[in-house]
């Protein structure tokens, strides 16, 4: 079996690279390559580029794409893996209306969802943090500041993006390819002994593909 990881974020990559003892195979237009054994990591941003390129050239059995983010609750923590099945795109008048219980599921719009986790399993496996049947939300505010209450009462999100991911959500269509969107907190309630928050990051995203592969 060949799994890519299609990463867009620098640090994560090395940090994947260090644990996976990867090399260095090309760099093209899409991104650099990294390759050993049934592992390929890429450090991209045209996903979907990136994925028929994959196809074509490694002919892969999976592809992951890996986004960070961050937590706002207490449960979830710095290096834990959550795999979406809920999507949202952030209200961007959030930051300037008071949000309470009468009005928060104003700034619900156009929520979407994967097929591949139609049920909310929502279970937490506290080894390393995984939690199935997740909710995300995307473009919101860079700035913390007096938000993360508003946040937490309209979308009761489990990790949260600054980028836009909705471009992401059809591409886990694919007929051959299993496709999967896999976010990792990068911000957020800090575990004891964290001293690499991508170290930790990078060491849960592996032992995650490897369980749902032994899974399926």
């Amino acid at each position: 079996m060949i799994r890519s990881l299609i990463s867009n974020d620098a640090k994560l990559t090395k940090a994947l690279v260090r644990i996976l003892n990867l090399e260095l195979i090309t760099e093209n237009a899409l991104g650099s390559f990294y390759k050993k054994g049934g592992w390929i990591l890429v450090l991209g941003q045209e996903s979907e580029k990136i994925r028929e390129f994959l196809i074509t050239e490694f002919a892969i059995d999976s592809a992951y794409y890996i986004r960070l983010g961050r937590s706002i609750d207490t449960e979830h923590e710095i290096g834990d893996v959550i795999l979406p099945n809920t999507f949202f795109v952030c209200d961007d008048t959030i930051c300037k209306k008071e949000v309470t219980e009468q009005n928060c599921n104003d700034f619900i719009k156009n929520p979407q969802f994967l097929e591949i986790f139609d049920e909310q399993k929502d279970y937490y496996i506290e080894d390393f943090g995984l939690s199935i049947g997740g909710i995300a939300v995307s473009k919101t505010p860079k700035t913390k500041e007096n938000i993360d209450a508003s946040l937490m009462m309209a979308y009761a999100g489990d990790i949260y993006f600054t980028d836009d991911i909705s471009h992401l959500i059809p591409l886990t269509n694919h007929d051959t390819v299993g496709t999967v969107i896999l976010g990792s907190i990068i911000d957020g309630k800090k575990p004891s002994g964290l001293s690499d928050p991508y170290a930790r990051a990078a060491s849960n995203i592996t032992t995650t593909i490897k369980l749902l592969e032994k899974e399926n």
